[in-house]
């Protein structure tokens, strides 16, 4: 199932990184999101184009964190769906909102 780092798993094991449940998982080259459900998504691992969505100086967090969302009308977003593209992420949230992160070096993450 994979490497990470020097370590090899060569058989499913329960990953205990994210406490709760998730309701769906993206699996990057070298790091992972989670969508909890609650709605939250956290990532971890390694990446170099924003993919983390934790920000331009964080490109290694061996730990789930959060990913931080703007506030809209003083409530947290909710997500419901996460896609991972070739070098992007979009989230879509409870209220048909699309967030999105990473690369833009062809357009993708829609910003005009």
């Amino acid at each position: 199932w994979g490497t990470w780092g020097k370590r090899k798993i060569t058989a499913p094991f329960l990953t205990q990184k994210v406490v709760g449940k998730i309701r769906d998982v993206v699996i990057g080259q070298s790091f992972i999101i989670a969508l909890e459900e609650s709605g939250t998504l956290v990532s971890w691992g390694e990446d170099k184009v924003g993919c983390l969505g934790l920000g331009n100086d964080r490109v290694n967090q061996p730990e789930p964190a959060p990913i931080p969302f703007p506030m809209v009308d003083e409530q947290s977003v909710k997500v419901v769906d996460v896609q991972f593209g070739r070098h992007h992420v979009m989230a879509l949230t409870d209220k048909g909102k699309v967030y999105t992160w990473g690369e833009n070096s062809g357009g993708q993450l829609g910003l005009g």
